[in-house]
């Protein structure tokens, strides 16, 4: 599980259903990493963000740089802030620096995505009490493969398909698993941890994960649409 080389080829040209316009100011959609490079040099978590909410309709902002009252703004919809392979340190940092301003954003009804495969540091305080455990030493707490734990859960069964209910990484398709409490499993790893969870806060939504790319990931073009759908549900779905 060190850092994964070997890509799936090609992408599929999916187009999922789009929310409200994403670079209105009433609307602003986000995507996070960090500015130092891309996780593993590969931009797609970038084409998936462009495949549910447009192309240039979201905002693409940097830990380092982004403008923290814009984006807890109320005018802020959804996040996903990513922290995978050489992001996971600022990652982690970020996550800690503001802590306060994302649980009172997804409080007032926000909607965030966490997600990271670290390839260094440790395990990630996500905030709201999870832990994302990572062991890179030993690589313990990472998984080959993931598997579906609700079946009827919208990321499986709406939008964009086919995605399947069993998943491999190649190398890895989590580098780490989820605890605390009130989770809901999406999905787990060949332990039957969590790698993949959601849970309501306040009156926002956040679903969190120790996942790889989805490029890395197969079958293709089934795990472009996971990570897809996703990215969809996180950012719309319906709350009771």
């Amino acid at each position: 599980m060190k850092k994964l080389l070997v890509l799936t080829v090609g992408l599929a040209a999916w187009l999922a259903p789009t929310p409200a316009r994403a670079d209105d100011d009433s609307h602003r959609v986000y995507y996070l990493r960090s500015n130092a490079a891309p996780p593993w040099d590969v931009t797609n978590n970038e084409k998936d963000m462009d495949d549910v909410f447009g192309t240039n309709d979201w905002r693409n902002r940097t830990y380092e740089t982004v403008t923290l009252s814009r984006l807890f703004s109320p005018s802020t919809k959804f996040i996903f802030m990513e922290g995978g392979d050489n992001n996971a340190t600022v990652f982690k940092n970020f996550l800690a620096a503001n802590a306060n301003a994302i649980a009172s954003w997804v409080s007032q009804g926000g909607r965030l995505f966490l997600n990271a495969a670290p390839n260094q540091g440790g395990s990630i305080n996500m905030g709201f009490g999870v832990t994302l455990n990572v062991d890179l030493d030993n690589y313990t707490t990472g998984s080959d493969n993931g598997y579906a734990v609700d079946l009827s859960h919208p990321i499986f069964k709406d939008n964009l398909q086919p995605v399947g209910t069993t998943f491999s990484g190649g190398d890895a398709f989590s580098h780490g698993y989820l605890t605390g409490n009130g989770l809901n499993p999406i999905l787990q790893d060949d332990q039957g941890r969590p790698v993949l969870v959601e849970f309501r806060y306040g009156n926002g939504l956040v679903l969190a994960g120790g996942m790889t790319m989805d490029i890395f990931q197969s079958p293709w073009p089934n795990t472009h649409n996971l990570r897809t759908n996703t990215i969809w549900y996180a950012a719309t779905a319906q709350l009771n």
